[in-house]
This record gives structure tokens, sequence and C-alpha cells, in this order.
């Protein structure tokens, strides 16, 4: 009986799931700033673990990484890693709130306590700034005046600079002509870098 409680509750061997989670652009310019997540867990195995919708994975590490990326040139550089802490384990996201008037970005991390419910009144919320040095600072309280550029196909009146972009999982794509086709430019590695793709 005691064999089969212990075989009953037994998990995988870690994995990693790398996600690229989210891509704003900087202004009429190449440069856009991308957000890749990232999990390691290890998925249930055995009866009780499983029982009775396929159990719930076991996380060990979660994490985001910023990256500034210039499409064209195909340069990335890593600006923030950051992991999630005991009140923002459960649900553990990141994502890009804005940017205010002088071209500093504001990213959001949010989750809830470990080992605890999460819905709307049990979030929580750690708040970062990137300014224009592109230094990564915690801050207590986002400003109100923030906001990300709208999304749009067409070019937009007086813009030089045409890209736009799109995810695909674990890879970012971008295209430079209004009727040109989306190309590969960065993908992800197991470790959650973001690589150039020449």
């Amino acid at each position: 009986m005691i064999y089969f409680g212990i075989s009953a509750c037994t998990y995988s061997p870690e994995e990693r799931r790398v996600v690229i989670d989210q891509v704003v652009r900087s202004g009429d310019t190449y440069t856009a700033y991308v957000l890749v997540e990232s999990k390691v867990f290890r998925s249930p195995t055995g009866f009780l673990n499983t029982f009775p919708n396929g159990g719930v994975p076991r996380i060990l590490s979660q994490e985001v990484k910023v990256y500034e990326v210039h499409a064209k040139d195909r340069v990335s550089r890593l600006l923030a890693e950051l992991s999630a802490n005991d009140a923002t384990w459960e649900s553990f996201s990141g994502h890009f709130v804005g940017f205010d008037d002088q071209n500093n970005l504001y990213l959001q991390l949010s989750g809830c306590e470990k080992g605890g419910d999460c819905y709307d009144v049990l979030i929580n919320h750690r708040h970062f700034r990137i300014d224009r040095e592109r230094r990564l600072e915690p801050i207590t309280k986002l400003p109100s005046e923030i906001g990300l550029p709208g999304i749009m196909l067409a070019r937009r009146q007086g813009e030089v600079n045409y890209v736009r972009f799109s995810i695909r999982r674990d890879t970012l794509k971008a295209k430079f002509q209004e009727d040109g086709d989306y190309t590969s430019v960065f993908v992800t590695d197991k470790e959650g870098m973001l690589l150039p793709v020449n």
C-alpha cells in the first residue's frame, strides 16, 4: 500500500517552457521591446497526481526577460531578468503597460501569494520603469499618463521607418513593407535568450 502511494505521486523530469509574450515598438524606429516568459516545471505522473483532471504541474521557477531589439539590424540586448517572488507566484505574468512622454517604458508583474487562491482582489503587482538609458528600477506606483501605441498595419502619416511585428510562440517576426511578408527576425533558445535569425 505504501509503495502504491509513492508510485502514484510522481513527477516527470524538469521541463522548461519559453514564450515570447509581448512586443512593443518605440516610436518611428526599428527598435522594439520584447517580453519573454520562462517557466521551469515538472509535470505530474502517476494515478493520484493526475486524477481527476490531469493534475497540476510543480513549478520550480518563473521569470520574465526584457529585451531591446533592433529589427532591421537583428541586434538584441538583454535589459532585465525578473523572477516571481512568493507574493506573485500563482498565475505569474508580466506585461508592458506603456511609455510616458519622455519615452520611459513601464512594466508590471502580476500574481498571487504562493499556495493561495488567485482572483481579482488577491492579485499583487510589482512595477518597474525602464528609463531612456535603459536602466531598470522598481517603482511603487504607475504614473497615470502612460499608454501603448495603437497597432496599425497601414503606414501612419509621416512614418519613415516602417516595421510591424508578429509573435509565434518562440519566434518574433517582422515585415518592413506594407505589402511584404513577415520574416523571422529573432527566436528564443531553451534558456529564454532571444537570438537573431540571419
